[in-house]
């Protein structure tokens, strides 16, 4: 019976022990666990602040570095002010000597080249002709125009030249021509010259615009040479006409040859007899009145003709036209 109670004991007492090392391991599972926790956090901890550590340093550097880049540009940039300071105080005082010296320089060369311009003035005067003062005396026929016309190399252009009796005195060393209308004796008031030549010699040739159906065409016109006298233009020439306006003709075609030089001054009365075919008459005059031309029509059979020539509107009697164009087909 004691047996039993004792093996009941035991097993027991042996079960409390098994319970004891089950909780003894657990205890020392949950240490462990605890103590590993706790490498582990020391060791995250200490990761942690290596990695700041690194972070501040990288910091520490770049601010270093940062500030050394700008205390160097600041540096240089103070350096190069003082080198630009010393540059310009050096250039003022080399631009001053520079200054003072070209300005006696230019002083020196001055003076030589006003006796060289004097030398070469007199020179000049020495070798440039006389020159002939003109009077109401000698003014007309001064200078004579020889050539006064239509180039023939282009067409658009008119050449005027010619010979003077020497070299004229003036206000100027120019030689200028003049173009007057046919209506007009001279030179109008507050004419301006065409062109103008340097006079040189006893010569002179001009080249200039035709004009040739404009409103300023001068086809027409009559042209003279002048010089400026006193202030104002005074003529050396006599007027001379273009020679060749046929240059500027529209039809080209030579002159018809007639059967006879034979002319006379027609009387439109004798047209219808045979007088004129007895007396082998080939070719006619006929003065035309002008008078009975132009002006309004005489007759509201045939109205007025308008004719506008370079900007000017002319008027011709219609009767009298039609009068005459019967007249000539006869």
């Amino acid at each position: 019976m004691w047996t039993k109670s004792l093996i009941s004991y035991i097993l027991e007492k042996n079960d409390c022990c098994e319970q004891e090392m089950e909780i003894d391991k657990m205890e020392e599972k949950k240490t462990l666990k605890k103590k590993k926790r706790k490498k582990k956090i020391n060791k995250n901890s200490n990761q942690k602040f290596s990695f700041v550590k690194i972070i501040i340093g990288i910091l520490v550097v770049a601010l270093l570095a940062v500030g050394g880049y700008f205390a160097r540009e600041y540096q240089l940039k103070k350096n190069a002010e003082a080198a630009r300071e010393k540059l310009r105080q050096y250039n003022i005082s080399v631009l001053s000597g520079a200054v003072e010296t070209s300005i006696e320089d230019v002083k020196k060369d001055a003076a030589k080249n006003i006796e060289t311009a004097k030398g070469l003035q007199e020179i000049w005067q020495s070798m440039w002709p006389e020159e002939i003062e003109i009077t109401d005396a000698n003014r007309k026929g001064f200078a004579k125009i020889e050539r006064c016309e239509i180039s023939e190399e282009d067409t658009s252009k008119v050449v005027v030249s010619g010979l003077m009796e020497g070299i004229p005195k003036s206000d100027d060393r120019r030689i200028y021509v003049f173009n007057v209308a046919t209506y007009n004796d001279g030179l109008v008031d507050g004419q301006e010259p065409i062109t103008s030549v340097r006079k040189s010699d006893d010569q002179f040739s001009f080249t200039f615009n035709l004009n040739y159906k404009q409103a300023n065409s001068r086809l027409f016109d009559k042209f003279a040479i002048g010089i400026k006298q006193n202030g104002k233009y005074v003529l050396l020439s006599d007027f001379k006409y273009i020679t060749n306006p046929e240059q500027r003709a529209q039809y080209q075609y030579a002159y018809p040859k007639a059967a006879s030089i034979k002319g006379l001054l027609v009387d439109p009365y004798k047209l219808e007899g045979n007088e004129l075919k007895d007396l082998g008459v080939k070719q006619a005059a006929y003065n035309i009145p002008v008078g009975r031309l132009v002006g309004h029509t005489s007759s509201a059979n045939y109205p007025t003709i308008y004719y506008n020539y370079q900007g000017q509107t002319y008027l011709f009697d219609g009767q009298v036209v039609r009068n005459m164009t019967l007249f000539f087909h006869v």
